[in-house]
């Protein structure tokens, strides 16, 4: 009897289980209410898993975006305090003005949450835009070009962190994608399989050429995670986002 071999990552677990389920709802079986309550679980656990696969995917695209806006709130404290130095008066007057303006935030701000970083880069940013700050902006293009980048990260990391929030509000918690990925090997192996291994024997002009189909699916799984090198192992940008 074929088995699904437990070193199937979620990528594979995925494919798999689809190709799974276009043999078993093609199938023309009358009178198999156990082989239709299981397919319905699974058409049931593969919606389950696509969510979670995608809320992965969406949370996964927040962390380099934090990255670059930490790197961009380093940059803009780095290059005032290099200014607030300068030996030309004009350079470090509109320097200060600067600083006077965002007395109340530091580089400590990309320690925070998520959330809280937000916030404060939300509030300092409004602080920039005060007329005196605008002009000694102005005055200091390079300043004002790691402005305008901060500004622009901002509004990526927010709508990314949107799109996250409202995947998990719309929809009812599940188990994260890995925790699914083993159950679903699992049902594959313990419940499905068994039976249609007993029923091709038992019934092979019905349930023969099911077995074989989806025996062919898991072979070609199975040699594919056997011949997979650990460094092509997905990491969680790589996992797929798919249709409903």
């Amino acid at each position: 009897m074929k088995k699904v071999f437990s070193r199937s990552i979620i990528s594979d677990v995925y494919s798999l289980l689809k190709l799974i389920l276009v043999v078993l709802q093609n199938a023309v079986i009358a009178d198999d209410s156990y082989l239709t309550n299981l397919t319905g679980r699974l058409v049931t656990a593969l919606k389950n898993y696509v969510k979670a696969i995608n809320e992965n995917k969406l949370k996964s695209m927040i962390m380099p975006i934090d990255q670059r806006r930490d790197t961009m709130i380093r940059s803009f404290f780095m290059e005032l305090k290099s200014k607030l130095l300068s030996l030309k008066d004009d350079v470090r007057q509109n320097a200060q003005t600067i600083q006077e303006a965002i007395k109340n935030y530091s580089v400590s701000m990309i320690d925070l949450s998520y959330s809280e970083e937000t916030t404060q880069l939300d509030a300092m940013l409004s602080d920039l835009e005060k007329p005196e700050v605008q002009l000694a902006l102005t005055n200091l293009t390079d300043l004002n070009d790691i402005v305008q980048m901060l500004k622009t990260i901002q509004a990526e990391f927010t709508t990314a962190a949107d799109a996250y929030n409202k995947a998990i509000i719309d929809g009812e918690s599940v188990l994260p994608a890995y925790k699914q990925c083993r159950i679903i090997i699992s049902t594959l192996n313990n419940e499905l399989l068994p039976y249609l291994y007993t029923m091709s024997n038992v019934n092979p002009a019905v349930y023969g050429d099911i077995y074989t189909q989806i025996a062919s699916h898991i072979d070609q799984n199975n040699a594919r995670v056997h011949n997979r090198k650990p460094s092509d192992v997905e990491t969680p940008e790589e996992l797929p986002v798919t249709e409903n």
